[in-house]
């Protein structure tokens, strides 16, 4: 073969190395990125239980560990995603990928702030029994968490200058079920201690005394000395029989076992926090408003109006939300940190959605918009959904006073 040809054969053979050099550089990273669908079991609410029923796992990055696009699932302190095959991580990651496709359907009413979140990768942490820090991430100690979860805020740029640990993203820790024994009944026991509560008793004891001693005087029998016992009696009934029965319901003692990781609607509700925060101090604190939002978006996304209800095992001693609670406004509300467990907030949220109609939800998300973790319900929460009506809705009017009936029907 002559010279000439070899060297021009040389040249067509390494163009064509070149070639397909750059065409695998575009196919094999496309390819080794695409997502995976793996099927897996899972605790998923079927009617008003759980049942254990197989899944399918979307946007996973590998197909036999729970490391996705979206979530990351570990155990514990451990940076190693778990496998497929866990049933807690596959509970959490099936049921975090349902709650992100909520908040992702609602477009054009998500800040920028929140559509970030959507786009950030959360490690989401099971079974860790360790409590945070926001110096060193992880408190080593004897003390250990259980039957709690919560959302942990990034780290600050300051743990990443003095680099004692390595930085940290938003995470969600959901921590281990222990059975324990605990004063369930505390929160009614100190209300019934209370003195707001004593004198509700007195003024309704009260009432029946002046029926009497107007009844008595009618018929011409009314006896100053005896009403003046009648009076005493009805002082120290008021005051004694609820702090005794109090101290008493105080002190009954119930099992007590949460799983949170097993439980579809706390995973929607911890995963919301995550979505609409607007600080990390938000993450640390527990208001009527800041916990009544992501009841409210659980509702949204599994359909049910009683959360968290009918659990099982994994939530032994525990009481759901209901949307068709009508308990009415105190100041407990905003004052006493036991009421935000409870459902006035959630309910009342349902309540506003269903009188508002088609606009409810858009008005009650562009409220929470300008909602802090230092707001109260009884002044800035009314004040800032009636500004939502007027500046939201193509009817404020009638917007306006159904509103403010669910508020006066609440007792504001």
């Amino acid at each position: 073969m002559p010279l000439q040809d070899v060297r021009k054969r040389s040249v067509v053979e390494r163009q064509w190395i070149r070639y397909t050099l750059v065409l695998a550089g575009i196919l094999i990273p496309a390819f080794t990125a695409s997502a995976f669908d793996v099927e897996s079991r899972a605790i998923v609410r079927k009617g008003k239980r759980l049942h254990e029923e197989r899944v399918v796992l979307a946007n996973l990055r590998e197909a036999d560990r729970l490391e996705g696009e979206h979530f990351r699932i570990v155990a514990g302190t451990s940076e190693d995603p778990v496998p497929v095959t866990s049933l807690k991580g596959a509970t959490l990651y099936f049921h975090l990928e349902r709650a992100r496709d909520f908040f992702a359907g609602l477009g054009d009413l998500l800040n920028a702030d929140q559509r970030a979140a959507l786009g950030e990768r959360i490690t989401v942490r099971m079974d860790i029994d360790v409590e945070y820090s926001d110096a060193n991430h992880f408190v080593t100690g004897p003390k250990k968490v259980y039957n709690t979860c919560k959302t942990i805020p990034k780290s600050a740029p300051v743990v990443e200058r003095m680099g004692r640990v390595a930085p940290w993203g938003l995470e969600i820790w959901f921590h281990p079920a222990k059975t324990i024994r605990r004063k369930t009944m505390a929160a009614m026991g100190n209300h019934l201690k209370s003195g707001e509560f004593g004198l509700s008793v007195f003024e309704q004891l009260l009432t029946g005394d002046l029926t009497r001693f107007a009844q008595a005087g009618n018929a011409g029998s009314f006896d100053p000395t005896l009403a003046a016992a009648s009076l005493a009696f009805s002082l120290g009934l008021s005051q004694l029989v609820p702090r005794g029965v109090g101290l008493a319901i105080g002190r009954v003692k119930t099992r007590f076992r949460l799983d949170t990781a097993m439980i579809p609607e706390i995973i929607y509700h911890e995963y919301s926090h995550a979505v609409i925060k607007k600080s990390d101090l938000e993450l640390k604190r527990s208001t009527q408003i800041i916990e009544g939002f992501p009841n409210f978006f659980a509702y949204k996304i599994s359909g049910l109006s009683n959360l968290a209800d009918h659990d099982g095992a994994f939530g032994i001693g525990t009481r759901g939300k209901s949307a068709k609670y009508r308990g009415l406004y105190s100041f407990d509300q905003d004052l006493f940190s036991v009421a935000i467990y409870g459902s006035f907030t959630y309910s009342l949220l349902v309540q506003l959605e269903h009188a508002l109609g088609d606009e409810g939800f858009m008005i009650l998300w562009n409220a929470m918009g300008s909602l802090t973790y230092d707001s109260d319900l009884k002044n800035d929460f009314v004040r800032e959904v009636l500004s939502s009506i007027d500046r939201f809705s193509s009817n404020p009017e009638a917007k306006r006073w159904a509103a403010l009936r669910v508020f006066m029907e609440r007792g504001f």
